[in-house]
């Protein structure tokens, strides 16, 4: 198992608020309230819980996971009731290696941040054009995507047949600039379904 130093959230945070910039993102909304994208990826934020529990469904469907494993990252959501959003994300032992789990989360914030931009509808060719302040990226449609998509009973206990029918898209800005205008990214055959099963599995 890996075992990581305390300042490794510190770090996690770090890399994914970088990351968010360089994807055209400095701030989120939750509610049509602004957050600064420092203070959604802290540990006890609005986002960084989501991305972590995306990043474990990403894993579960690539085969990164073994059946039935749990606690296979090192990373893991608490409920904390005296956390502003009520979870926290948490560093804990994990099999897979810190810099898997950093690749899964950057999925997974750039599908957050597509889910957002085309629910705005704008594609990144269009959203680099915005002034700096107007880039911000509401957090409501991904987190539905979440509960519709990702974390589901046909994914999660479903057989083959609903998993297929049901399997979700990881979208990233090229799958998005080429998607149509005004398309159900979920349901749009357009798109690119198997990105997740391109994700190397470790040996």
């Amino acid at each position: 198992m890996n075992t990581y130093s305390d300042g490794a959230m510190h770090h996690v945070t770090d890399v994914l608020e970088s990351r968010a910039a360089e994807m055209g993102c400095l701030a989120f909304s939750l509610k049509d309230e602004p957050i600064p994208a420092d203070v959604a990826m802290e540990a006890s934020g609005p986002l960084l819980w989501a991305l972590v529990l995306h990043s474990t469904a990403i894993a579960q469907l690539s085969g990164a996971s073994k059946p039935n494993e749990v606690n296979f990252l090192p990373l893991t959501i608490a409920s904390e009731p005296d956390a502003p959003y009520g979870s926290e994300a948490r560093i804990q032992q994990g099999r897979l290696p810190m810099a898997l789990a950093l690749n899964l989360l950057d999925a997974a914030l750039e599908h957050a941040i597509c889910v957002g931009m085309h629910n705005l509808g704008y594609k990144p060719s269009e959203w680099d054009q915005l002034p700096e302040n107007e880039r911000v990226i509401p957090l409501e449609p991904y987190f539905a995507d979440l509960q519709t998509s990702w974390v589901t009973e046909a994914l999660e206990q479903g057989d083959t047949k609903d998993q297929i029918l049901n399997w979700p898209t990881l979208l990233d800005f090229q799958t998005l600039e080429s998607a149509k205008p005004g398309a159900a990214l979920s349901k749009d055959s357009s798109l690119n379904r198997s990105r997740i099963l391109n994700m190397s599995s470790p040996s």
